[in-house]
């Protein structure tokens, strides 16, 4: 049985960014500490002597942070000029013409996140397999599948509803003659 995920195609591009802002975004703010706390504690435990434990508590450390400098890219450059774009009926200068190559910068963040993850739990099984009774990681490995679920839906949300619509829009700004309703 195929999960649904929880998108709702019929939101304005201005809904699906406040969505992915409130609900996404602030998830984020609020887990990625906690997760840390979790995995300093398990580093503590076991120490930086395990080498599949220190290369991923180093892959962990710059999943956090790009993931941080992903999430405010989005609120402070590319949501703004994408909500411009649907309010004002125009393609904001700033854009030399369209939005398509930031979301497609963006697009590859993800796809470059994904990779990311699937490499790091490589590395997390390996040292998993050699701890298997700890609560304190079983606690991380639950809480990190958890946001990375988060993040299959927000980037179903940006690649799903936000881009395509921004897409379809500028189309439609390019020929006046045909407005589709998005």
């Amino acid at each position: 049985m195929t999960k649904k995920l929880p998108v709702n195609l019929e939101m304005t591009i201005s809904q699906a960014i406040e969505d992915v802002i409130s609900t996404h975004h602030r998830y984020l703010q609020d887990e990625l500490p906690k997760l840390q706390d979790l995995l300093d504690e398990v580093v503590l435990t076991y120490s930086l002597d395990d080498e599949n434990l220190k290369i991923y508590s180093q892959m962990f450390e710059v999943y956090r942070e790009t993931l941080c400098e992903h999430a405010i890219k989005e609120e402070k450059d590319l949501f703004p000029l994408c909500i411009e774009l649907e309010e004002n009926g125009t393609i904001p200068s700033v854009c030399r013409g369209s939005l398509v190559d930031p979301m497609d910068v963006m697009e590859g963040e993800h796809e470059a996140f994904d990779l990311l993850y699937q490499k790091m739990q490589e590395y997390l099984e390996r040292f998993s397999t050699e701890v298997k009774e700890d609560e304190v990681l079983g606690e991380f490995i639950k809480r990190f599948a958890l946001l990375q679920e988060d993040m299959l839906i927000h980037k179903m949300k940006e690649e799903n509803i936000i881009f395509p619509k921004v897409t379809i829009l500028e189309s439609a700004l390019a020929s006046p003659a045909v407005f589709p309703a998005y």
